[in-house]
């Protein structure tokens, strides 16, 4: 289940776009605030799995193919069975707070089956 992805051109980072209503978006993170700087923190903004659901500017775009030297970046600072999780693993079936509760972000922290 993909719908896409998106690339904040502010923030300089990719996201994987789980839904999108035209309204709102809901993305997983895949690259910190401007990956390409050596200071970006792919620990922080990226490993602990973090879904947010926000309302995308107007010129909002989803692409349908990640580019290749972004998920080869993902995969150096992530390694291949967090990023291949990211890249195509059903988050929404996972989630009932979007309905429940006002939640506009949250963590999916720790491992299911792996040691990251």
């Amino acid at each position: 289940m993909n719908t896409g992805y998106s690339y904040s051109k502010y923030w300089k980072t990719w996201s994987r776009v789980l839904k999108f209503d035209g309204s709102w978006s809901i993305e997983v993170n895949l690259t910190p605030i401007n990956s390409s700087w050596q200071y970006a923190d792919w620990d922080e903004e990226v490993k602990p799995i973090i879904i947010r659901r926000h309302l995308p500017p107007q010129h909002f775009k989803v692409v349908e193919e990640l580019p290749t030297e972004i998920k080869e970046m993902m995969v150096e600072k992530l390694g291949e069975e967090l990023v291949q999780r990211l890249l195509t693993e059903d988050f929404l079936s996972q989630i009932d707070y979007w309905d429940k509760y006002d939640v506009d972000y949250m963590r999916m922290i720790g491992p299911r089956d792996s040691g990251w």
